[in-house]
């Protein structure tokens, strides 16, 4: 089975220390996330190393349970996608954040291997890299659009191009 890594890149114009108040803030992705209808912590920590998630996502029946697994405060976060409805094995999403004149430069890579063997390589490279690269892109935007208005994103949202 081959690795598959993902990267989408952003600058919202929003000071560092502000996205990542929002992005500690681990239980409630539901607010900036327009693929997620619904988030909720599922352990006693709401931040750092060993928080955990259920996020219920618009698309039917699809769900995923994340755990924190490594965090430099202001700067990085990993998440480890511990349990999914997703065709994949060992996802692992990590965001970056860094200065970026008076914004935030936003990078989310994801790296998964296919549960599929031998024509799992090919819906991965055709259909799951594409639709996560835009969705992972939306996310960043959602995330820009929701530190202006303080309104909740869905899956209806507008999202502000920055």
């Amino acid at each position: 089975m081959s690795t598959h890594t993902i990267a989408v890149s952003q600058t919202i114009k929003q000071p560092r220390a502000k996205v990542w108040g929002l992005l500690s803030d681990f239980p409630n992705i539901y607010k900036y996330n327009p693929n997620v209808k619904k988030s909720y912590s599922i352990n006693s920590k709401t931040s750092g190393v060993g928080a955990e998630r259920k996020c219920e996502l618009y698309d039917p029946g699809m769900w995923l349970v994340e755990r924190v697994v490594e965090e430099r405060e202001g700067e990085m976060v990993k998440i480890e996608i511990v349990k999914s409805t997703f065709p994949i094995n060992n996802p692992m999403a990590t965001i970056y954040l860094e200065d970026a004149g008076e914004g935030t430069k936003v990078k989310m890579e994801m790296e998964f291997d296919n549960k599929i063997p031998l024509i799992g390589g090919l819906v991965a490279k055709f259909m799951l890299k594409p639709m996560m690269e835009k969705r992972l892109g939306a996310l960043i935007l959602a995330l820009g659009t929701y530190l202006v208005t303080g309104e909740e994103v869905t899956n209806k949202t507008e999202l502000a191009q920055e």
